[in-house]
């Protein structure tokens, strides 16, 4: 189902309902009178949700009401079609990620020697990188805990072209637009190839002149993309975002370049600034005292929502993030720890995503399977585990990462 932005909210209430319901498929059939769809509607909308077979007493409640031109299919376990297997996934996840960075540093150094920039390959690569998002999305945002491979700036731009793509499908955007909102992303700090290594790599807080120095990437990387040979076919969004990506959502407040060319900013960069901002506050640094966590960078973002960030697209990106965001350290009532490696879709269940164990009840690390929280026992129907809190991985020197790398072939 595709929707526009301003009907995002009717859209989420509906898809809720429905995994709340295990609802799949819903179809009418000839002969639906208007009787029963009203009847439908009011059941669908205010009927109480039986947690323990909550499509089956759907269903049951409206063979009692006589609605019989209406019907349902269940949600069925994901299965990896094509006969794919989920390692043979993860390991192309992994080979595309790695491969984006290394086609920045290419591009880069073209770039520097003026040479031609290959935005077709750059375009091929947001294909790969939309279809391994549909097929395992949680993977994808898991590969994002990577930080600090070769060079920041190219790592950082990888990881914010993923967050991207995953949030702009979670807002309905069409293909093409995914993939231009991919190369936007992906080029959003091509400016700073202009920046000096020594304020780029400072390992201590830039001085004014410095920072008004490196404040300058923004209209550098816009011109930059504005001059590319390629331009025919790199979207115009990239050019905005490469200029907007640091300019709050009211257009006030502590954001640059102070650009007054239009009463708003463009969709696309205010999608990237969100995922900008995520990925920086959680890469460790050398410059910076404390790197957020996951769980920190949502709440930091949160308490700036209509001022920096714009107010409904910050909302979807922490529910797309979740209670517990993918590559969060846990702890469990058996003492056990664990990685967040996949959330639960099932906004019921949002709080029992899949973890792997990475150390037992003892402390001693071990290389444990991977659980799903969502398991009860048949006898108490209660969950066999639960997260009882959360812990900073860089306290305890856990490279979040490598649990994610190692689920590749």
């Amino acid at each position: 189902v595709k929707f526009d932005f301003s009907s995002y909210h009717n859209f989420k209430f509906l898809a809720d309902e429905f995994r709340e319901k295990e609802i799949e498929t819903l179809g009418f059939q000839p002969g639906l009178s208007e009787g029963e769809l009203t009847q439908f509607v009011t059941l669908f909308i205010e009927g109480e949700v039986i947690k323990e077979n909550p499509f089956e007493d759907f269903e049951a409640e409206l063979k009692e009401r006589g609605i019989g031109h209406i019907f349902l299919e269940k949600i069925r376990p994901f299965e990896v079609t094509g006969g794919v297997k989920e390692e043979e996934l993860q390991d192309s996840a992994i080979k595309v990620f790695f491969k984006s960075i290394t086609h920045l540093k290419e591009v880069v150094q073209r770039e520097k020697q003026k040479k031609k920039v290959q935005l077709k390959t750059t375009r091929r690569l947001m294909q790969s990188i939309i279809n391994l998002v549909s097929q395992n999305e949680s993977f994808m945002i898991g590969l994002t805990n990577i930080k600090n491979y070769d060079e920041y700036t190219l790592n950082h731009s990888t990881n914010v072209t993923v967050l991207s793509i995953c949030f702009g499908r979670r807002l309905g955007l069409e293909r093409k637009e995914l993939v231009d909102l991919g190369v936007s992303a992906f080029f959003h700090d091509i400016g700073k190839v202009e920046i000096p290594e020594e304020i780029l790599n400072k390992p201590g807080k830039l001085d004014d002149n410095e920072f008004d120095i490196m404040k300058t990437h923004p209209w550098h990387g816009a011109q930059k993309l504005a001059c590319l040979k390629e331009l025919s076919i790199l979207p115009v969004t990239a050019i905005n975002v490469a200029m907007e990506h640091h300019i709050w959502a009211n257009l006030e407040g502590g954001g640059y370049p102070k650009y007054w060319k239009k009463d708003h900013t463009d969709f696309f960069s205010k999608i990237v600034k969100i995922c900008d901002f995520f990925d920086a506050v959680t890469t460790a640094r050398i410059y910076r005292k404390k790197t957020a966590t996951r769980e920190e960078a949502t709440s930091w973002m949160l308490e700036k929502i209509g001022t920096e960030f714009d107010t409904i697209l910050l909302k979807v990106f922490a529910d797309m993030i979740g209670i517990y965001p993918i590559g969060s350290l846990v702890v469990l009532n058996t003492k056990e720890w664990g990685i967040v490696m996949e959330t639960n879709p099932d906004v019921a269940y949002m709080t029992c995503p899949k973890v792997k164990i990475i150390a037992d009840k003892d402390g001693n690390k071990i290389e444990g399977g991977i659980i799903d929280l969502a398991e009860k026992d048949p006898e108490t129907k209660k969950f066999k585990k639960k997260i009882v809190k959360t812990l900073d991985p860089f306290k305890y020197d856990i490279n979040v990462s490598e649990h994610f790398l190692a689920q590749g072939t």
